[in-house]
């Protein structure tokens, strides 16, 4: 699960090793790699069943330096445009301290004027398309190859919703070409929260994460300071656990970063640690192997992405692993004990995905869409607590999702509608609807089923009646398909809300 991060700025030998034969015995399922043009340097040095990681480090830098578009007009050849992607950011947060060292430097309206989203992604996806021809050309075909788009883009200046615009058109440009993105890849501590400890806001990607296709990633920079990765757990490292979007994800950067305390620690990485560099080296490697252990039960990291293999010794020296005794000490734990494991939750789909997969036409989500309270929140849970599928009728006649939600938010007073996936026969069809993400703890069945159960429900009274043909057909097809998502546990039973035991101290829950 760690993988290198690679600029090849010193490729050869150091001490006994070269990076060819280090990545031999490291072995990793995917290497990042960053680099300029269009042509991946050494290939050679690449293990054949590798993924690479493509990120264009001049064009993925764009977006900063004070708003200077210079950079990106000469990639595209574009003229400035009349649209512009600034907004608003509004978005507090409690994350890195570094974040609050980027003042965009703008010296007039010119300035402020960027390509459009859409136009920014044709950009990436022409040098994606130019890198895959290359990389085919030497034999590397295009499944191997993941690309990247802007780098810690700065939200804090132009605001998340032209990024999520230029990461859903470049999906969608390297979809046509056969290829996959890894999107977003925020620096620590971003997205941005409401308040205090309040959760990320992540509902500004709700459109770009219903773009995924099998092989994308939602990517994201996680660092920690020198006193480990349980200083400020879940807001510099570990915030990932906290998005609410079930899709695979990738750490495209992690490791020490003192940065994250204050721009006067900026520059300073693990070589920063206290003791000699075998006590260095050591502590690091331990806290490398501990924040993997972290995220594997979440079930949705793929990777974590160690900054940085190789790297400028005048800039980013201190965070260089490409050392004799680090890389020595590193490849002697992994034939001890082998990499980190992802987990054991092989989602490489979402529950969204494999149920469009199940129902084409006759499936919807529109979780994002119904109506939620305006303070209150419902938790999360790690997708590995989930053991029972709950089934519901709604006790109503025929009406809608959003008049089941107004009256769970309006006359129930909770977060918001209770069951995450609904069955309702409307013209003579049966439709599926997504209503929460299945991570969601939501009011259904007494404190056990809300903290473990997926709630079904099927609109309408069925106490004395049953539903029809179509609809128990149907249900028994939702239900298969949740069985098969938790591929941790495919027998996982299924209760009626009545057959789940009550605890004495439970929410307020429907019938």
């Amino acid at each position: 699960m760690i993988y290198p991060h690679w600029m090849p700025l010193h490729r050869g030998s150091f001490g006994p090793y070269t990076d060819k034969d280090v990545f031999k015995t490291w072995n990793p399922k995917i290497i990042k790699i960053v680099w300029d043009g269009s042509k991946v340097p050494y290939l050679e040095d690449i293990p054949p069943n590798a993924k690479i990681i493509w990120r264009n480090y001049p064009l993925s830098e764009e977006f900063h330096g004070g708003l200077n578009t210079a950079g990106m007009m000469r990639f595209s050849g574009l003229e400035l445009p009349d649209i512009s992607i600034i907004g608003d950011n509004g978005l507090p947060q409690n994350g890195s301290a570094r974040d609050g060292r980027y003042v965009p430097k703008i010296a007039s309206r010119a300035a402020l004027e960027l390509p459009t989203p859409e136009q920014a992604a044709s950009v990436y996806v022409r040098n994606a398309v130019e890198v895959a021809e290359y990389c085919e050309s030497r034999g590397i075909p295009r499944t191997r190859l993941l690309f990247e788009g802007p780098n810690e883009y700065p939200v804090w200046a132009h605001g998340y919703a032209g990024l999520a615009r230029l990461e859903k058109a470049r999906l969608r440009g390297l979809h046509a070409a056969g290829l996959r993105g890894v999107v977003v890849n925020l620096g620590v501590g971003w997205p941005g929260n409401t308040g205090p400890d309040a959760p990320p806001v992540w509902e500004w990607a709700n459109d770009l994460v219903n773009e995924f296709a099998d092989g994308d990633y939602l990517g994201v920079h996680e660092y920690w300071s020198l006193s480990g990765i349980a200083q400020n757990w879940r807001w510099w490292a570990g915030r990932m656990l906290q998005c609410p979007h079930r899709v695979p994800f990738l750490i495209t950067e992690c490791g020490i970063d003192v940065g994250v305390e204050g721009v006067a620690n900026a520059k300073k990485g693990w070589l920063d640690l206290p003791g000699s560099m075998d006590d260095k080296v050591s502590r690091y490697i331990n806290e490398l192997w501990q924040y993997c252990d972290a995220l594997k039960d979440d079930g949705r990291a793929k990777g974590a992405i160690v900054y940085t293999y190789d790297g400028n010794r005048s800039d980013w020296g201190q965070f260089d692993i490409r050392i004799e005794q680090f890389i020595g000490a590193f490849l002697q734990r992994i034939q001890a004990t082998g990499l980190p494991k992802p987990g054991n939750i092989a989602m490489d789909q979402t529950l969204t995905e494999m149920l469009s997969s199940e129902f084409g036409n006759d499936f919807e989500n529109i979780a994002s869409s119904l109506p939620h309270h305006a303070t209150k929140r419902y938790t999360k849970r790690p997708v590995a607590q989930i053991d029972r599928v709950v089934l519901h009728h709604t006790d109503t006649g025929a009406t809608t999702w959003q008049a089941i939600a107004r009256y769970h938010v309006a006359s129930l007073d909770w977060p918001g509608i209770g069951y995450h996936v609904g069955i309702q026969t409307r013209s003579g069809r049966v439709i599926v609807s997504l209503l929460n993400t299945p991570e969601t703890v939501s009011y259904h069945a007494h404190q056990i089923g809300n903290d473990k159960g997926v709630a079904v429900a099927v609109m309408g009274r069925f106490d004395t009646a049953s539903p029809s043909d179509a609809e128990e057909m149907t249900i028994r097809r939702v239900v298969d398909v949740i069985r098969r998502w938790t591929t941790w546990n495919r027998n996982i039973p299924v209760q009626g809300h009545g057959d789940v035991p009550a605890m004495i101290q439970h929410v307020q829950e429907t019938h």
